[in-house]
């Protein structure tokens, strides 16, 4: 999260704690391999469900409400996985590209063009112009 542009979501349900287990420590430890906290006796795990209600900010200004089951039937974006990888290269082997989609689709002649994220949808990018961004 870098501020209020970005997008993000808030899960509403009960969250309780469930018991200490070798295999739950163990899948802690191959995401966090250096959790040395995973042996403290304060240490707990806790589990969120049912969820009730989900509230999706997608940006500054842009919020909604999803139904619960509209969220738990959603599968993830295909290209999430290589979102940081095709955003690199785009920024960094076809910059002229980029500042050509924003001629063609904006109007705009851009001093520089970033790609900041891309989904199945298609891609966001950040304009500069006169040393401003828009």
């Amino acid at each position: 999260f870098k501020g209020a542009a970005d997008s993000r979501v808030t899960l509403i349900g009960d969250v309780v704690r469930v018991p200490k287990t070798s295999e739950l420590r163990e899948l802690y430890l191959l995401k966090h391999p250096d959790a040395f906290w995973v042996d403290f006796k304060d240490f707990h795990w806790y589990r969120l469900g049912p969820i009730r209600d989900v509230a999706l900010v997608g940006g500054f200004a842009r919020a909604a409400s999803v139904h619960p089951s509209t969220y738990h039937s959603a599968t993830p974006d295909p290209i999430a996985p290589f979102i940081q990888p095709i955003t690199k290269h785009m920024n960094d082997d076809h910059s002229e590209e980029l500042k050509g989609y924003a001629k063609k689709y904006l109007g705009v002649s851009a001093e520089a063009v970033t790609m900041t994220s891309i989904d199945r949808f298609g891609f966001d990018i950040a304009v500069f112009q006169n040393g401003e961004t828009s």
